[in-house]
């Protein structure tokens, strides 16, 4: 990449985290509600067991205010939307659900405004689980 390409990368990476930053860091409204009790508070935890595993061989931990913030971002300049109307595309099936970015964020936002939550918890039987929650 030349000097010029650098440069356009850059000034590009400087405006997605000006964004970034115009979402996700605006004053709150005057009838928010505390933070104890805010929609970004509490942890996104993952959590991946091997068949016979006592502990978890990946464990991943996301501040549910990240993902809040990323899910808004990419609503906001459309990828979520490109990328639900490719993944329904590439499917036989014409039932496909035909979610925009808006949508998503939405159901995120009822998601993480709630009290503690499990997601996900999958055990395949054989000793192997999956579990995604947020605390």
């Amino acid at each position: 990449m030349n000097r010029a390409g650098r440069v356009v990368a850059i000034a590009a990476l400087a405006g997605i985290v000006l964004v970034a930053a115009i979402f996700c860091l605006r004053p709150a409204r005057a009838g928010a509600r505390p933070a104890g009790h805010s929609a970004t508070g509490g942890t996104l935890r993952v959590r991946v067991w091997e068949p016979g595993g006592v502990t978890p061989t990946v464990s991943v931990n996301v501040p549910v205010v990240v993902v809040s913030a990323a899910i808004r971002l990419a609503a906001a300049t459309g990828v979520l939307d490109r990328a639900m109307t490719s993944a329904c595309d590439n499917l036989p099936d014409p039932s496909c659900p035909r979610l925009r970015g808006a949508d998503i964020v939405a159901i995120w936002g009822q998601i993480a405004s709630g009290r503690p939550v499990s997601m996900v918890d999958v055990d395949d039987g054989a000793g192997g689980r999956v579990e995604i929650k947020i605390d």
